[in-house]
C-alpha cells in the first residue's frame, strides 16, 4: 500500500512539473497575454461574484450587462468557472488571472494522470504510459492554443478528456455497476467543461467502445456481451442525466446565444488545418500574417507533432505488414484506435466539404480543429502501444530519454508572445459585455478584489415610469411596484424562455420579452392597477433540473450503499 502511494505521489509531482513547464510562456501574473485570455479572466471574476450570491450551480454573471443576469454559465462551461471562482475567492483574492491559470493547470495535471492510467490500462507498461502521457500534454496543439489563444475552457476540457476515456474503458473491461457510476461522473466532468469537446469525444469514444463491444459479441457470441454493452450505455446515459441541467437548455435554446447564431461551415476555416501544418515538425503559421489588418493575430500552429505521428505510424505499419507482433487484445485495440485516429485526422484536415452532408448539430464545431482532441487521445494511446513494442523491458534510462525527446520536440513549438498585452483593472474586466468584444488596455494593474453589487438602470413601467425600488437578495431580484392602470412592467432580468421564475405577490406569473431602447431584451409582465411585490430569478429549465437532481440523488444513494457494504466486509 505504501509503495503504491509513493508511486502516485511521484507521478503527481512529475505531472505538476510537466504542466508548470507547459505554462512557462504565461509566467507573468500581472500581464495578461493578448487574444482571448482577458475575457476568461473577466468571467472568473463574475463567477466569484456568483458564488458570493449563492449560485450553485453557476448560471448567470451577476453584474455583467448592468446586472441583468446574463446566463453565460448556463450556456458555457459552468465547471471550470466554478473552480476558477473558488480559487480566486479563497486562494488568490488579489489576482483573478492567477486563479484562471491555476484552474487550467489543475485540469491538465489531472489529464496527465488519467492519460497515464488509460495507457497503463491498455498496455500494462508504466514506462510506455508515462512517455505517452508527456506526448499528450506536450502536444503542439495544446502548446499553441495555451500560448497564442489562452483557451481557458478548452484547456480545462483537455484535462477532462482522459478522465472520460479512462472511465469508459474501465467500465468496458469490468462493467459492474460501480464502474457505470464512475463512468457517468467522468462524462459529467467533461460535459460541464466544454460542450463542443464533450460532443465530439462522446461521438468518437462511443464509436470506439461500440466497435470493441461488437467485436467481442462476434467472437464470443453470448448474451453477456449484450448485457455488458447495455451497462456501458447506461454509463453514457448517466453522464448526460447528471449534466442535463446544463445540456438541456443548451440543446433547446442554445441557438438564442451569439455562439448559437454563428454556426459556419467548418470548411471556411480549413486553411488553419492544411496538411502541411498538420505534418509540420516545428512551429509554422498556416499562412502569412498581415499585422496592419490584425495587430493581435491568432498565431496558432496546428500540428500533430512528430513523436505521435511516428509512433502511430509504427503501429499502422505492424498492423498492415506484421500483425503477428500483436496479441489478440493488442491487435483489437490498435485497429480500432487507429480507425479513430485516421477519421479524426481526416475531419480536422477536411480536404473536401463533407460537412454539408452531416446533421446540423455537427456545425456546432465552427472550426474543424476543435475535433483535434480526438486525434490527441487516440494518438496518445497508439503511441503507448508502439513504445511498448519498441522497448519490451522496463528501463529507467529509456524512460528518461523518451521524455527528453518529447520535451525537445515540444520545444520547437514554444514561441515568444508578442502583441498588445493587457494591464487592466477589475472594473474594466467586469463592466464589459464579455465574450469576443474588443477590450482596450487600461493603465491599471490587475490586482484588487471585487465585492460591489449591481445597479439596475433603465427598468421601466411602459417605458415611462422608472422602477426605482429594486434590490437583489442572493440570486433573486426583488421589486416593489405600484401601477395606477393596466401596465407592462419591464423587470431587471434578461428574457430567457422557460428559464425564469417570476412571482407576483407570491404567485407565479407568465412573462414575455420586452425590447428596451438599449440592446437588451428584458422580461416583462402585465399588471393591473395595484401594489405588487415582484421577484425574478434565473433557474434554468425545470425538467432538466429535476432529471439532474434525481440522477444525483440516486447516484449518491448508490455510492453510499456501496461504501456501507464494503465497510461491513
Amino acid at each position: 500500500m505504501m509503495g503504491k502511494a509513493k508511486k502516485w505521489l511521484g507521478l503527481t509531482v512529475f505531472f505538476i512539473l510537466i504542466v508548470t513547464a507547459l505554462f512557462s510562456p504565461l509566467a507573468s501574473n500581472d500581464v495578461i497575454p493578448p487574444y482571448e485570455m482577458v475575457f476568461y479572466v473577466g468571467y472568473v471574476v463574475q463567477a466569484k461574484l456568483g458564488l458570493d450570491d449563492g449560485q450553485i450551480p453557476l448560471r448567470t454573471s451577476p453584474i455583467q450587462w448592468h446586472g441583468y443576469d446574463y446566463p453565460i454559465y448556463q450556456f458555457t462551461s459552468p465547471l471550470p468557472y466554478t473552480i476558477g471562482g473558488l480559487i480566486y475567492k479563497y486562494f488568490t483574492p488579489s489576482n483573478p488571472y492567477e486563479a484562471t491559470k491555476y484552474t487550467m493547470m489543475l485540469a491538465l495535471i489531472f489529464g496527465g494522470i488519467f492519460m497515464y492510467k488509460t495507457a497503463d490500462l491498455l498496455t500494462k507498461s508504466s514506462q510506455a504510459s508515462l512517455i505517452a502521457s508527456v506526448i499528450y500534454l506536450m502536444s503542439p496543439y495544446i502548446i499553441s492554443f495555451l500560448t497564442h489563444v489562452g483557451a481557458f475552457t478548452e484547456a480545462c476540457s483537455w484535462g477532462m478528456v482522459p478522465i472520460a476515456v479512462y472511465g469508459s474503458l474501465k467500465c468496458y473491461y469490468n462493467p459492474i455497476w460501480r464502474r457505470v457510476a464512475y463512468m457517468g461522473i467522468s462524462w459529467f466532468l467533461l460535459a460541464t467543461t466544454h460542450n463542443i469537446t464533450f460532443f465530439f469525444t462522446f461521438v468518437f469514444s462511443a464509436i470506439f467502445i461500440s466497435l470493441l463491444s461488437l467485436y467481442d459479441l462476434y467472437c464470443k457470441r453470448n448474451r453477456q456481451c449484450i448485457i455488458d454493452f447495455l451497462k456501458i450505455s447506461c454509463g453514457f446515459a448517466l453522464g448526460i442525466a447528471l449534466s442535463l441541467f446544463f445540456l438541456g437548455p443548451l440543446a433547446v435554446y442554445g441557438g438564442m446565444t451569439n455562439a448559437g447564431y454563428y454556426h459556419p461551415n467548418p470548411m471556411q476555416h480549413t486553411h488553419l488545418t492544411n496538411i502541411y501544418s498538420l505534418l509540420s515538425p516545428a512551429y509554422a503559421l498556416p499562412e502569412p500574417v498581415d499585422r496592419e489588418l490584425h495587430p493581435n493575430p491568432y498565431k496558432i500552429s496546428i500540428s500533430v507533432g512528430w513523436p505521435m505521428l511516428l509512433l502511430s505510424g509504427l503501429v499502422a505499419y505492424h498492423l498492415f505488414f506484421d500483425p503477428k507482433v500483436f496479441s489478440g487484445d493488442e491487435k483489437k485495440n490498435s485497429i480500432f484506435l487507429f480507425l479513430v485516429f485516421i477519421i479524426s485526422f481526416f475531419v480536422v484536415w477536411s480536404p473536401f466539404d463533407f460537412w454539408k452532408y452531416l446533421p446540423n448539430a455537427f456545425m456546432v464545431v465552427q472550426w474543424s480543429f476543435r475535433v483535434f482532441p480526438q486525434i490527441l487521445w487516440s494518438g496518445t494511446l497508439l503511441s503507448a502501444i508502439a513504445i511498448k513494442k519498441l522497448v519490451k523491458k522496463e528501463n529507467k534510462l529509456v524512460m528518461l530519454v523518451g521524455v527528453l525527446i518529447v520535451g525537445v520536440s515540444a520545444g520547437l513549438f514554444f514561441t515568444p508572445l508578442e502583441g498588445d498585452f493587457f494591464r487592466i483593472s477589475l472594473q474594466e474586466l467586469v463592466s464589459r459585455k464579455g465574450s469576443m468584444e474588443h477590450m482596450h488596455p487600461q493603465p491599471d494593474y490587475l490586482f484588487g478584489s471585487v465585492y460591489w453589487k449591481a445597479i439596475y438602470p433603465g427598468v421601466y413601467v411602459n417605458n415611462e415610469l422608472p422602477v426605482e425600488d429594486c434590490k437583489k437578495r442572493g440570486t433573486i431580484k426583488e421589486c416593489s411596484i405600484e401601477v395606477t392602470r393596466q401596465r407592462i412592467v419591464q423587470l431587471p432580468i434578461l428574457y430567457s424562455p422557460e428559464m425564469l421564475s417570476i412571482e407576483v405577490n407570491g404567485e407565479k406569473l407568465n412573462y414575455f420579452p420586452v425590447v428596451t431602447e438599449k440592446p437588451y431584451m428584458l422580461a416583462g409582465i402585465n399588471l393591473p392597477p395595484g401594489k405588487y411585490f415582484v421577484t425574478a430569478e434565473f433557474t434554468g429549465l425545470w425538467w432538466a433540473n429535476w432529471i439532474s437532481l434525481i440522477a444525483w440523488v440516486l447516484l449518491a444513494a448508490y455510492i453510499s450503499l456501496e461504501h456501507l457494504k464494503n465497510a461491513q466486509l
